[in-house]
């Protein structure tokens, strides 16, 4: 009896370790994302604390000036996250470094006279798409990026005094989220991000989330305003631009979606809404989630049409018209048209001629950078050219970072449409001169872009140069424009 008493004690105890063996590994996946176990041992994952380096930097009117000679393949990418800041007397410059082989988010901050004495080191991230997101409220700088897509974005502050900036320790926002966009609406700051298909969860698909707080307040949970049509790649850029005096929000926005071992990007669309009666970032949410919404504009395409698509960021001009460029890539070629939005009408036109009378041989590749205002009303149109091979490859219909991009510019009056010059910006023959972004501070145009190659892999060990420029004075000294 003794000897079937043991021989059932060890059957149950082998099945209980099998049993238990069995729900650890099923649960691990939620086991690691709740604790983030991977996470214990780098600092990055929680927020490191800022380090300031005293190194000055001068801007020399009229140059192309050298900001870092260590950038990362995507020291300036994205051009749908804003990383220059308007400040009281100045402004600030976000891009991402690539230091002893880690790739660390460094901001500057000039003064009126564009010099700079001090660098920020804001934190590591895990490779090169770890972009991150400034806007400015109330004297306070608010800055949100993301380690990896395995963890929470990452939010602080950085309060300003004088040439110092004060800055938070971070908070976690959010799981599972990638590329962080900040805006201000009123009195709140919304943070709309992509989150990541994970196993937690009951539906797979990637989504658009969007987080809200008050100035003082905690963000919110989030809330999801967009789950992808296909599975696979997701990307899904939302410019907002809001005009508060009359309650009112546009969204321009690019959404790709799904992927194949044939095609990235099956399908894309780009969207043009706006939104009345937007009394708070809560009543925006839930009308955009409704569809209680103007659709102005909407174009489909994708690459298993043979069509792709890249968005500029909007901006308004003097008279409160707004005005955007989309490219669309084919096979064999690549076209531009800029928007011009006007009461709530859209007219397009067509600037394809000029760049093969001024430049041929060169086609509209991505990315886009955007398309501003100084402040004497010029149009400044800024785009990635190159010449490009045909037929484009079909999975991407593009060629990123082709060793012959360039930076085109496009500066026109905006009442009459009529060009009044452009100008291509290249630096090494062999390097591409490209990820362009720009940002209207008072009467500057600054604009920062990257020099190299885009590396092989995201976590590729190739060092890039970053530039900054004040673009309206830069056209003047070398264009007479």
């Amino acid at each position: 009896m003794f000897k079937d008493f043991k021989h059932s004690f060890k059957i149950t105890i082998l099945f209980c370790l099998a049993t238990a063996s069995f729900l650890i590994i099923r649960n691990f996946e939620n086991i690691r994302v709740l604790l983030h176990i991977h996470c214990i041992l780098w600092e990055s994952c929680s927020g490191e604390k800022v380090k300031t380096k005293n190194k000055n930097l001068e801007l020399k009117k009229g140059e192309l000036n050298l900001l870092s000679k260590s950038g990362s393949t995507r020291a300036t990418a994205y051009n749908y996250l804003n990383k220059i800041v308007e400040l009281e007397e100045g402004f600030g410059v976000l891009w991402l470094d690539n230091e002893e082989n880690k790739f660390r988010l460094k901001f500057r901050i000039f003064d009126k006279y564009n010099i700079s004495k001090q660098v920020y080191d804001l934190g590591e991230v895990y490779d090169n798409h770890g972009a991150g997101s400034l806007i400015i409220k109330n004297n306070t700088i608010h800055f949100a990026y993301y380690p990896s897509g395995k963890h929470p974005a990452l939010y602080r502050t950085g309060t300003l005094n004088k040439e110092k900036i004060a800055w938070s320790h971070p908070i976690k926002v959010g799981n599972h989220l990638t590329y962080p966009n900040l805006f201000t609406y009123k009195k709140e700051i919304t943070i709309i991000a992509r989150q990541n298909k994970h196993r937690i969860g009951k539906n797979p698909r990637p989504t658009t989330i969007i987080f809200q707080k008050d100035l003082k307040d905690k963000f919110n949970n989030g809330e999801i305003i967009y789950t992808s049509s296909r599975e696979g790649y997701f990307r899904s850029e939302i410019h907002p631009i809001s005009n508060e005096s009359s309650n009112s929000i546009h969204f321009f926005i690019l959404r790709t979606e799904g992927s194949t071992k044939k095609y990235v990007g099956n399908k894309q669309t780009i969207q043009v809404i706006k939104i009345i009666n937007a009394k708070n970032m809560k009543s925006i949410i839930n009308k955009f989630k409704k569809g209680d919404y103007k659709t102005i504009y909407k174009l489909k395409a994708g690459t298993e049409l043979g069509k792709s698509l890249d968005l500029a960021k909007p901006a308004f001009d003097k008279k409160k018209n707004i005005f955007t460029a989309f490219v669309i890539r084919e096979k064999m070629s690549s076209k531009i048209k800029i928007i011009k939005i006007k009461n709530d009408k859209i007219k397009f036109y067509d600037i394809n001629n000029d760049l093969q009378l001024n430049f041929p041989g060169y086609s509209f590749t991505e990315p886009l950078g955007g398309l501003l205002f100084d402040s004497s009303g010029n149009g400044y149109l800024i785009a990635t050219i190159a010449k490009l091979k045909n037929p484009r490859p079909s999975k991407y219909l593009t060629t990123w970072g082709d060793r012959s991009s360039g930076i085109y510019i496009y500066k026109f009056n905006p009442v009459n449409m009529k060009k009044k010059c452009s100008l291509l910006i290249r630096g090494d023959k062999d390097l591409p001169t490209w990820l362009p972004h720009a940002k209207s501070i008072k009467e500057k145009i600054i604009l920062t872009y990257t020099e190299g190659l885009p590396g092989k892999t995201l976590k590729d060990n190739v060092k890039t140069k970053t530039y900054i420029t004040d673009l309206s004075e830069y056209l003047y000294e070398n264009n007479d424009c």
